[in-house]
């Protein structure tokens, strides 16, 4: 949203108009009104009543605040309350930066643990918009406000003046890909002198595409590594740096906010033994966390809890028990990839519908229910997938009511 947009929801009459509409479908609200009000845009207005529909989900705590202000990319992109709360519960000082301020989020909910916070952004119109919602807050922090260069600006204080410098970073646009750190914008890896001398300690939030391996290489006195998942869909990996007590053991936490999972380990740079894979008389098919998959810990986990894994970059594991805090199926079959065959097994079983899901493994599930003339249903599971030893397999399970 555009500033100048911005400030048509400071006129009384567009505010009640958008604020009898909340509940209008955009494109509908358009059309009820393109006719009768000519001399204003109507666009942004639509775009603001979707934005917070959107909002409703992602930051409960804005449900009564409607004229809080959302930019379209930026609400895609901010961290949900959820995930702000987790992250606000990992920092704590008096001093604290965010340098790649965007919606706000999470400096809200981080700056109650500070005595001074400063919310940086190079985007004019989105630093407007922050600007804006912290009046529709009436929010009597101290938060200080700078919009432009947050590396030049982050430069003008001493070394060590903050406890804690939190960096969102943004893809550069000509990348068609983020997975590399040199893909950062601000770039962390050019600016990782200024960013370790500038304050105690930095939190890092990148997208679950990350590599942690490239993460230990190439960012210094990292200590701790968090991959976070709400309900079984990952959303960000966090790097906490300590800069004053550097550690030499980098501790490894997966966690799913919503489901009361967690698991805890060390990083090793040893290379991961596959275990013994065979399965024996396990009954249950378990889908792990994609949390566990995304720090590299599928064989130690499945160890800790007697599971057998199939393969380190599989979400499937079988048990003789159901697994706590798992979406986990009654198994009741397991056959070599082969279609004509899953077909032939289905039709033995009974099994009109079900839902396809696919593990490490590259393979399309709609041209394949089209072929097994099957629907969609989640009580039952098709689990295609690859083990250790690169054979590709189903297996087949009814799911577990009481379980995820």
């Amino acid at each position: 949203m555009k500033k100048q947009h911005l400030n048509l929801f400071k006129i009384n009459e567009i505010q009640n108009l958008y604020l009898e509409n909340l509940n209008t479908d955009p494109f509908d609200f358009i059309k009820k009104y393109h006719k009768k009000i000519k001399n204003i845009d109507l666009k942004p207005i639509a775009e603001q009543i979707s934005n917070y529909r959107k909002a409703l989900k992602k930051f409960p705590f804005l449900s009564d605040k409607p004229l809080f202000i959302y930019d379209q990319i930026s609400i895609q992109q901010s961290s949900s309350e959820l995930a702000a709360k987790f992250k606000a519960s990992l920092l704590k000082g008096s001093n604290f930066i965010d340098l790649t301020g965007g919606l706000g989020i999470d400096t809200l909910f981080i700056s109650n643990n500070f005595q001074n916070s400063i919310y940086c952004e190079q985007n004019e119109d989105i630093f407007e918009i922050f600007q804006h919602n912290l009046k529709i807050l009436q929010n009597e922090k101290n938060i200080t406000l700078f919009n432009g260069n947050s590396i030049e600006y982050l430069a003008k204080f001493d070394n060590f003046y903050f406890d804690w410098i939190y960096i969102d970073p943004a893809r550069r646009d000509n990348d068609k890909r983020f997975i590399k750190l040199e893909s950062c914008s601000p770039d962390i890896l050019k600016h990782m002198d200024l960013l370790t001398h500038k304050s105690k300690n930095i939190l890092l939030k990148l997208a679950p595409a990350f590599d942690i391996n490239e993460i230990v290489k190439k960012i210094p006195n990292v200590y701790k590594i968090i991959a976070v998942e709400i309900n079984y869909e990952m959303k960000e990996t966090l790097v906490l740096i300590d800069n004053i007590n550097i550690q030499n053991e980098i501790q490894l936490q997966a966690i799913d906010l919503k489901n009361n999972f967690e698991f805890t380990s060390k990083y090793s740079h040893e290379k991961t033994i596959i275990p013994d894979i065979t399965i024996k008389d396990e009954n249950y098919i378990n889908i792990l966390h994609p949390s566990i998959i995304k720090l590299q810990l599928t064989f130690e986990y499945c160890k800790q809890f007697n599971t057998v894994p199939q393969d380190l970059n599989c979400n499937i594991a079988y048990t003789k028990q159901p697994l706590n805090n798992h979406r986990c199926y009654k198994l009741l079959k397991i056959i070599k990839y082969n279609e004509k065959q899953l077909k032939k097994e289905l039709n033995e079983l009974g099994i009109k519908k079900a839902n396809i899901w696919l593990s490490n493994v590259n393979k399309d599930a709609m041209k394949l229910q089209n072929y097994l003339k099957i629907s969609h249903n989640d009580n039952v599971g098709l689990f295609i997938y690859k083990d250790a030893l690169n054979t590709e397999k189903i297996a087949i399970g009814t799911k577990i009511d009481n379980l995820l």
